[in-house]
């Protein structure tokens, strides 16, 4: 999905997750995709949010950092000047 460039990725971030099937699935995202919409959008339909907490809310956004440490390999797969 584009967007804008003014517009911040995680407002498209549920409708893009309407578009597949997400139940039973790890959604591992940043902390700019810390948001109680987005995590209650995942937890409801089955799936585990692994989304890094911002500060404010650390304490009811406990995650599984070993599942998190992966995100890294998505960040790899859109930039060529890394290797996995």
């Amino acid at each position: 999905m584009l967007s804008a460039g003014q517009v911040h990725d995680s407002k498209m971030a549920i409708a893009l997750l309407e578009e597949v099937d997400i139940q039973g699935s790890n959604v591992i995202g940043d902390k700019g995709y810390c948001s109680k919409a987005i995590r209650t959008y995942i937890n409801e339909r089955g799936a585990n949010s692994v989304i890094a907490p911002k500060k404010p809310v650390e304490a009811e956004n406990s995650i599984d950092w070993h599942s998190y440490k992966e995100h890294h390999l998505i960040e790899c797969f859109f930039n060529n000047n890394e290797t996995i």
